[in-house]
């Protein structure tokens, strides 16, 4: 009888051996996988997440907004979605001592009711603070709860950030650019779309929880291998068959690359339904009429961007469906025992307890130029010197007057000396500036300039502002020869240019259309019927200039050229080539030790505003002037 070479004899019993543990490590594969009930189950649970989604993109003003009021209610039904989870997983562990937890969780719960009066502090605030308290219960809580809460927490930094910090909104603001610019490229077709009208803000949300949903499934699959004995006992083989069984029964390399490949797929499918939403609405305001859409968006102030959260929640369905059978996610059980590795032992690992005061740390920095902890009353602000204030005096200094009525009959800008005369300043109208008359003057104020200062004003204007001094700047809609050009041959050097347009709301009165950035002047605004802005220039910013207000609801309308007779006003319609949404009204930058204010109105000044904007002009006048140990409260 013929036999085989010894070395065909061990390649044979090698294959058997190859196939007997490919066997075993399908067998593992199968029993950490979803049966068709858990997948059932899984289904009907993404039904919290879009919820949940939803609420996080209501938070960011973006999807449903119908003002503050809404906001706060979005944010008190997330407290109450993590306060859920977190008594539900405090229950789960009650066998351990539970009150230093609950206590530093109360403590950061306690301070969040000190911000609800400082609107975005306070709301986004809320989720930090039961983010924290959740955080605790994180070994013990479900996968998904720990995930959602990873993208509130982000989600909150994330908007916190952009509030707070001026150079996340100009990042927020080049990568809505870029993501147009390639839209445009592909479709040909213009998208001078604002981050807000792009739907730009419904992404976060989704990319906070796609990043969180990778750290944690790849934790729970983790885990969930390193606690089964099957797993554990491959480490027994050789170097050659643990490579073999490392491939097989314990695939973390070959599933983990399998996980980032779906999560490209994964964001790859979120630009595309971006750019599909953006076609659609853009093929939406090329066949309707400006007034019907400005009629629907009264009734339905979201706009369309309820669609583009739909369209994003198709791709996320189908990342996480595709994932069911791949990983080995917890399905509620306990997640703490069982493993003793450093990344999977129970209990807080010092690295959560530096994520935990982190976001009590959040809570506590609500403070950004000159911001305080607490909110201020509405008491006066006392004046320990009289401030100077110069106003270039090239304006109509008319007031009302009895007998007199029609349009025009309420005069410009000659209630303005008198009501800050009020306040205490020292007001002078000077004709001619130099450095003599600037000379210890806390704020100069320029408006609509009629012609360009010499260069000897301007390099006085230069130096007034690098010792000190403070500028407040207004101009107006579609100037030309006046007004704008002057005005941005003064304020070139500070990043800040107004535009040949006018800005238009969408809603009348500026409803819900403006974006309040925190900040001393803004401080105590209620609604924007308290600024009185109208129709005026939009600002083109670059660093270090600052935006204060932004028209979010509003679209930048170009000026004709050949309209002398209506101030170069354009058509004043909606048109697919004009900006829509995220205008700057307000900016502010800075000069050496100086303070420069640059409004595109002058409505808020006006004889006919002041009885709405005493207090925004009051705050204006007072944060221009103040020094450091100027300002106290009476």
């Amino acid at each position: 009888m013929k036999t085989s070479p010894p070395s065909l004899l061990n390649h044979h019993r090698r294959q058997d051996q190859n196939h007997t543990k490919q066997q075993r490590a399908f067998k593992l594969l199968s029993h950490c996988s979803r049966s068709p009930a858990d997948s059932q189950k899984g289904s009907r649970a993404f039904a919290p997440v879009a919820l949940f989604l939803a609420l996080l993109t209501t938070n960011l003003g973006t999807l449903f907004y119908f003002g503050q009021p809404f906001v706060r209610l979005t944010s008190c039904v997330l407290g109450l979605m993590l306060i859920a989870s977190i008594i539900q997983a405090a229950w789960r562990v009650r066998k351990r001592s539970l009150w230093p937890d609950f206590l530093l969780a109360a403590v950061g719960f306690a301070f969040m009711l000190l911000f609800l009066d400082s609107k975005e502090a306070g709301f986004i605030g809320l989720i930090c603070a039961l983010g924290v308290a959740l955080t605790l219960f994180a070994d013990e809580a479900k996968d998904e709860i720990y995930a959602l809460l990873t993208a509130s927490g982000l989600v909150a930094l994330f908007d916190y950030g952009y509030s707070h910090i001026w150079l996340i909104w100009y990042g927020v603001r080049w990568a809505n650019r870029l993501m147009m610019r390639l839209i445009e490229i592909l479709t040909r077709q213009p998208m001078p779309f604002g981050h807000h009208a792009s739907g730009f803000f419904i992404l976060i949300p989704f990319l906070a929880y796609l990043v969180a949903f990778i750290l944690h499934a790849q934790r729970a699959d983790h885990r969930a291998w390193r606690k089964n004995p099957e797993a554990k006992a491959s480490s027994a083989l050789d170097q050659e068959e643990a490579g073999i069984i490392m491939r097989l029964e314990n695939p973390a390399a070959m599933r983990t690359l399998a996980l980032w490949f779906d999560s490209l797929l994964m964001l790859l499918s979120l630009f595309a339904c971006q750019g599909l939403y953006l076609i659609t609405q853009q093929a939406i305001f090329s066949r309707l009429r400006f007034r019907v859409y400005q009629a629907l968006f009264q009734l339905s102030p979201f706009e369309t961007h309820w669609f583009a959260f739909l369209i994003f929640l198709v791709p996320l369905w189908l990342y996480k469906t595709r994932l069911k059978g791949k990983l080995a996610l917890s399905q509620g059980r306990k997640l703490t025992g069982g493993c003793s590795c450093s990344c999977c032992r129970g209990g807080m690992s010092l690295g959560r307890r530096i994520v935990a005061f982190a976001f009590v740390l959040l809570m506590l920095l609500t403070v950004q130029d000159g911001r305080t902890i607490i909110p201020c009353g509405r008491g006066r602000v006392a004046l320990d010197r009289q401030r100077r204030v110069v106003i270039y005096d090239n304006l109509d200094w008319s007031r009302p007057k009895f007998g007199y009525y029609g349009d025009r009959s309420g005069g410009m800008f000659g209630n303005l000396p008198d009501f800050l005369s009020s306040l205490g300043f020292l007001v002078q109208l000077e004709k001619e500036l130099d450095d003599r008359k600037l000379q210890g003057v806390d704020l100069l104020v320029v408006i609509n300039l009629m012609e360009r200062f010499k260069s000897p004003v301007k390099e006085a204007i230069f130096r007034y502002l690098l010792v000190g001094g403070n500028l407040l700047v207004m101009g107006d809609h579609t100037g030309l020869g006046f007004i704008r050009e002057p005005l941005n041959d003064l304020i070139a050097p500070v990043g800040i240019k107004l535009q040949f347009d006018s800005v238009c709301p969408l809603v009348p009165s500026w409803q819900n259309c403006m974006e309040i950035r925190p900040h001393r002047i803004t401080e105590h605004l209620s609604t924007e019927n308290d600024i009185q802005i109208w129709i005026g220039a939009s600002l083109e910013i670059r660093p270090p200039a600052r935006p204060i207000l932004i028209g979010v609801r509003a679209f930048s309308d170009a000026g004709n050229k050949d309209n002398p007779q209506e101030g170069f006003l354009g058509d004043l319609q909606y048109q697919r080539s004009e900006q829509l949404g995220d205008v700057v009204l307000v900016a502010e930058s800075r000069l050496g030790k100086g303070k420069i204010l640059v409004f595109g109105d002058t409505s808020s000044l006006q004889n006919g505003s002041l009885p709405y904007s005493y207090q925004f002009i009051q705050q204006i006048f007072y944060w221009l002037t103040e020094k450091a140990s100027d300002l106290s409260l009476a």
